[in-house]
């Protein structure tokens, strides 16, 4: 049981580097590089699409209004922030917490602060899970979901004192939204409401929050995350992620438990990949038959067909199926490495 949550806070982030930002602290924390962590935000007028597809027509309503569209890796209904909205990622090694079994339950229990601050306010709101905090049939909050292994990032919004008319007249949303303002009147800050969530973390969670920031190994890759994800037409308009974060990517379709030679391929693709210099530029991703997929990860073409063929072993560098049943030698896979990385440089 981990007992310890790192405490990020921004006040103001360009909204496509929170996003990225958001999904660079999710793949730290899986390869144990970064610590479990929760991450407040805000932006300027943006809406937040998660698998969503925009017509030509709905970017340009957007545009002529200054409304910013940035799309975020989690999934559900789109939400709309502005400097007045306060985002918030929990970013969560499950492994580490003891949190219900029930999917619904853990996405209850870990909702549950923001929705008694909301409640702390006299604002007396339901939850629908899993996305929405309704308040007389109007969204108050409202929260998405996404897993990668067994990291759960629960990230939303709430609608603090949002200007609401914008996306409810222009229809941005699936719902009409409101504010908290809108009904406690009363002056109410981020920070305050911060404060008072963070309160509601410690003792639900019976953890201690400590406040920090992205360790220097972190912002260097969320630079790579940004460049090969974020700042792409393909992710923005299409929602179509690249294989891997600026490197080259191998995958191995191998036999479970391995052939004779499995083995051997493996062991050349290790060696060529150690040969070609290039280690920190290269993923490999080892694929087993019959073994399923972990939650949140990628498969490129080329081992879907692989995979539905039954060609095995299989050899696929970024997506282009190269060798299959048969183990190629070293220097084969050497010569393919060195092919596709002058193609990436």
């Amino acid at each position: 049981m981990t007992d310890e949550i790192r405490l990020i806070i921004n006040d103001h982030l360009n909204p496509h580097v929170g996003f990225a930002m958001d999904e660079t602290i999710m793949i730290q924390v899986h390869n144990s590089l970064g610590p479990s962590t929760i991450h407040f935000w805000s932006c300027k007028p943006t809406l937040s699409v998660g698998d969503d597809a925009l017509e030509e027509e709905e970017i340009d309503v957007l545009k002529k209004h200054g409304i910013e569209l940035a799309r975020r890796h989690t999934l559900g209904p789109g939400f709309y922030v502005d400097e007045n909205t306060l985002i918030f990622s929990f970013i969560i090694n499950t492994k580490n917490f003891d949190l219900p079994k029930n999917i619904r339950e853990t996405y209850a229990a870990i909702y549950s602060p923001i929705i008694r601050a909301v409640r702390s306010y006299g604002v007396p709101c339901m939850y629908e899970d899993p996305f929405y905090l309704v308040e007389d049939g109007k969204i108050v909050s409202q929260a998405t979901q996404f897993w990668y292994y067994d990291v759960l990032v629960f990230q939303g919004v709430v609608y603090l004192d949002t200007n609401f008319t914008v996306p409810n007249r222009l229809n941005l949303l699936p719902r009409i939204i409101t504010s908290i303002k809108n009904r406690y009147k009363e002056s109410l800050s981020k920070e305050e409401f911060i404060k008072n969530t963070c309160i509601k973390i410690i003792n639900d969670f019976k953890v201690k929050l400590v406040k920090g920031d992205l360790t220097p190994q972190e912002k260097e890759f969320l630079k790579t995350v940004l460049e090969t994800k974020y700042t792409t037409e393909k992710w923005l308009l299409y929602g179509i992620p690249p294989l891997a974060y600026g490197k080259l990517l191998i995958e191995l379709l191998l036999d479970n438990p391995p052939t004779g030679i499995c083995s051997e391929t493996e062991e050349n693709v290790k060696k060529a990949i150690e040969q070609s210099g290039e280690e920190q530029k290269i993923e490999l991703r080892i694929w087993r038959k019959g073994e399923a997929r972990p939650p949140g990860t990628m498969v490129s073409k080329g081992l879907i067909e692989a995979g539905k063929n039954s060609l095995i072993p299989a050899v696929i560098i970024n997506g282009t199926l190269k060798f299959t049943k048969t183990s190629p030698s070293q220097e084969q896979i050497l010569e393919s490495i060195m092919e596709e990385m002058d193609k990436i440089k």
